[in-house]
């Protein structure tokens, strides 16, 4: 049998350039998918430093809110006792005394359960703090997920296919001419 050959360079240089494209489309994914990765592990490590700066941040808050519990009870305990000896070495007792004790100890009170609601907001922002930063690498996971694979079966389906019409297209065109028409 024989094949004209402009239609049969012309389908050669179809399936080339085919060939050319499917190859390029194989190293794009691949490249896509290597960002896709190095970008999915960035995240992860981003998230990780987060984490790290909210756990550490808490940790100063509850450290300094603890440390002030601890001086604000040494305050009122001296102050207690400044009082007591104070009425003592002045003769004076009773319910004054007692009044102005009580006093301090509603005031450390007062303010000690002011500090513990502090730290239990801190611990809830914390934890909202955190939950942020999972959603944060979340959305980032999903917007560095690997792309699809490329359809190499159906290109070079296509490649054929449009080969075979390139040949068509050029052996009618060799053939409408009437002139003479170079064999393979």
């Amino acid at each position: 049998m024989c094949i004209p050959l402009i239609p049969a360079v012309g389908i050669g240089l179809s399936l080339a350039g085919a060939a050319g494209d499917m190859y390029n489309s194989q190293v794009t994914y691949e490249y896509q998918r290597d960002i896709a990765a190095q970008n999915a592990e960035l995240a992860r490590g981003a998230a990780v430093a987060q984490y790290s700066q909210i756990g550490e941040h808490t940790y100063q808050e509850l450290t300094r809110t603890q440390a002030e519990a601890m001086r604000i009870s040494g305050d009122a305990l001296a102050a207690r006792g400044r009082v007591t000896a104070a009425a003592a070495e002045a003769g004076v007792g009773g319910n004054s005394v007692d009044a102005l004790l009580e006093d301090y100890s509603r005031q450390e009170g007062n303010y000690l359960t002011a500090l513990k609601t502090q730290e239990r907001f801190t611990l809830v922002d914390a934890e909202f703090q955190k939950k942020g930063v999972q959603t944060g690498l979340q959305a980032r996971l999903i917007n560095s997920a690997p792309p699809a694979r490329p359809n190499l079966f159906g290109q070079a389906l296509g490649a054929f296919s449009s080969a075979f019409n390139t040949g068509l297209q050029l052996d009618q065109v060799s053939y409408s001419h009437g002139g003479p028409t170079l064999f393979i």
